[in-house]
């Protein structure tokens, strides 16, 4: 198959060798993130380190799911597997892509998608909980909850949905945050500080369109606690 921009090589039928005109096989790299990469001159004479999947891109070759992936929104062309790997065919990238996860302000993984006509960061576990636990959790008033506590461990097996307020007195249980000093790890002192680690803000601010009244009933906490809360992690107020 013939590779758009890079006239001198061709990519064989297993879509896993790349070869020059004069039948020399293109070695693969292992990049830092473990992803396959070829090095590669471009038909301008540039050198180029291409990933395996944007040659197949190029190649007009269409990647093919994980048999566990399923549709994360209808009308969009976003999917997910019991993995945690988000894969997007939209119009951008209709040969598929596999979308890169980041850490955002509150320490959890998301990947941006584009719903709407702008970007949306969500979650990696809020994905997973939503498509294989139980589907539009969130309208029923609870949370994705991590049974380990660590943010950085989205595998199905450690998430599960509950309450915001078994969220909450999980933290305190496991002592994510310590209880003051003098006072009992379950006493009233623990009992009206908030484990901001605990909450996905990000999300819920999202989800309550941004309005900070109703988004600290959910979370449990004043209007100006949340506010001093968005501004140490970075949230712009801008829509309060």
């Amino acid at each position: 198959m013939n590779i758009d921009n890079y006239s001198n090589y061709t990519l064989n039928t297993n879509l896993d060798v790349i070869k020059t005109k004069d039948n020399k096989q293109i070695t693969k790299q292992i990049s830092t993130n473990n992803t396959y990469h070829y090095k590669m001159k471009d038909d301008l004479g540039k050198w180029n380190s291409i990933s395996r999947v944007k040659v197949m891109s190029l190649a007009g070759v269409k990647m093919k799911l994980h048999p566990t992936a399923v549709r994360i929104y209808d009308g969009y062309e976003y999917y997910i597997d019991i993995s945690g790997e988000v894969t997007s065919f939209q119009e951008s990238s209709p040969t598929g892509l596999i979308l890169k996860t980041s850490i955002g302000a509150s320490g959890y993984p998301k990947v941006n998608l584009f719903i709407n006509g702008k970007a949306t960061p969500k979650t990696v576990h809020s994905l997973l909980c939503n498509a294989f636990i139980v589907k539009g959790y969130e309208k029923l008033g609870l949370v994705c909850l991590h049974n380990d506590d660590d943010k950085l461990n989205f595998k199905l097996t450690n998430l599960s949905v509950g309450t915001y307020s078994k969220n909450n007195k999980d933290a305190y249980t496991n002592l994510l945050i310590p209880s003051k000093k003098g006072s009992s790890s379950h006493g009233e002192a623990s009992r009206n500080r908030v484990c901001w680690e605990s909450f996905d803000l990000e999300k819920i601010l999202e989800d309550n369109k941004y309005v900070v009244s109703k988004a600290s009933r959910v979370i449990g906490c004043s209007d100006n606690g949340l506010k001093a809360r968005m501004r140490k992690v970075g949230l712009q107020c801008k829509k309060l």
